[in-house]
């Protein structure tokens, strides 16, 4: 009942979004996989399916409990309203059409302003230490605010 238990919410964590499963057998860790996408339970063993399609079976013998740890994404790309495309690679702000980007930590503090013009823009968080960011970017008449994570 238990196990039907763990495996239930676990169904439901993996639907969110792409976890790493870390199962342990009581005292230590007996397998890891990475970048979950499915589960599904066959007689005594529980199968994992990864983002790549490969399954990786579990034996419901060899643990006791689990735990999901979901990955912090460090990249993003939108097209924003108006075509505006803002993206980030952990690295470096690019924004097309902007006219103006603002980074501001998460206490509301303003770290960096810049008025630019060019279709792409580029901008370094290179000497930014680890972190959360917000930025602010005001591109074709409207302004556009982005979080991103630095690490």
């Amino acid at each position: 009942m238990k196990k039907a238990l763990l495996c239930l919410l676990m169904v439901v964590a993996i639907h969110m979004s792409a976890r790493d499963i870390y199962v342990y057998n009581g005292t230590s860790e007996v397998k890891t996989v990475k970048d979950v996408r499915k589960i599904t339970f066959g007689s005594g063993v529980m199968n994992v399916e990864q983002e790549n399609g490969v399954v990786v079976p579990v034996s419901l013998a060899e643990f006791n409990n689990f735990s999901f740890f979901a990955r912090q994404a460090t990249s993003v790309h939108s097209v924003l309203a108006n075509g505006v495309e803002f993206s980030y690679d952990g690295k470096t702000i690019k924004v097309s059409d902007a006219r103006r980007i603002s980074v501001y930590s998460l206490m509301g503090t303003e770290l960096a302003c810049l008025d630019v013009s060019g279709k792409y823009v580029q901008f370094s968080m290179k000497d930014y230490p680890a972190g959360i960011y917000i930025v602010k970017v005001t591109a074709k008449g409207r302004v556009f605010t982005q979080k991103i994570t630095k690490r």
